[in-house]
């Protein structure tokens, strides 16, 4: 299951959420580059469904994301999330780069 947003009910969604100022800020920055979505967020049966069904668990962070705001637009009921790579956090967009990254990309 899952709820269905308008732009005013995300924004609300993502002040009620255990988020720091800057991931707000960047929800709330995708939700008004958005202005005329549907958002939808995860229930916690859904979530907890998903995770029996599928025998596994999710971790606390990622379920706060996902009942916040999942995504705009689609509303469908599987979790289509793919990981490029894991850090000990989460972000909205494409994450900056370290600048040890970028330095050690340079000298190759």
């Amino acid at each position: 299951m899952e709820s269905r947003l308008n732009l005013l009910e995300a924004h609300l969604a993502v002040r009620k959420a255990e988020l720091d100022e800057q991931e707000t800020a960047d929800y709330s920055a995708f939700i008004d580059h958005f202005p005329k979505a549907i958002f939808f967020a995860n229930t916690r049966e859904a979530l907890d469904d998903f995770q029996k069904d599928q025998r596994i668990k999710l971790l606390a962070w990622f379920l706060t994301y996902r009942e916040t705001l999942a995504e705009a637009y689609a509303g469908a009921d599987d979790l289509a999330v793919q990981f490029s790579s894991f850090t000990g956090r989460f972000h909205v967009g494409s994450p900056s780069v370290p600048d040890s990254f970028e330095k050690r990309c340079a000298g190759s």
